[in-house]
């Protein structure tokens, strides 16, 4: 039988963990620190590539504007008007998405299926 299945060997697992919580604790915890700094070894990154573009300070671009491009401000203006006017939530899905496209960006959407709240019922 497994250690979960069992009662007799799960009583004795939580029994050690009692007696040794804080040897297991600080093993886990000094395990982690040798994680976190193994990861830039190249056995452990390997397969992961960063682009150090996207940290360059010279790409950002402090000011949100150019051609066609609207103010926060004027998108909360109009998110305000959709919620004053009870706009559903299709149609500002669709003018979400329409606004976003509008502005070159790639939109996808996608369905969910709500589940219900266990224990609202």
């Amino acid at each position: 039988m497994g250690l979960l299945s069992n009662a007799r060997a799960r009583g004795l697992a939580r029994m050690l963990l009692k007696s040794h919580a804080t040897k297991v604790g600080v093993t886990c915890y000094l395990a982690g620190l040798v994680m976190v700094f193994t990861f830039p070894l190249p056995l452990n990154n390997a397969g992961t590539y960063v682009s150090e573009n996207a940290l360059l300070p010279g790409v950002l671009e402090r000011d949100w504007g150019g051609g066609g491009a609207r103010s926060a401000a004027q998108y909360a203006g109009d998110v305000r008007a959709m919620q004053v006017n009870g706009t559903g939530s299709a149609d500002f899905r669709a003018w979400l998405v329409g606004e976003m496209r509008h502005i070159g960006l790639d939109v996808y959407t996608q369905r969910f299926r709500e589940l219900p709240v266990p224990g609202a019922g």
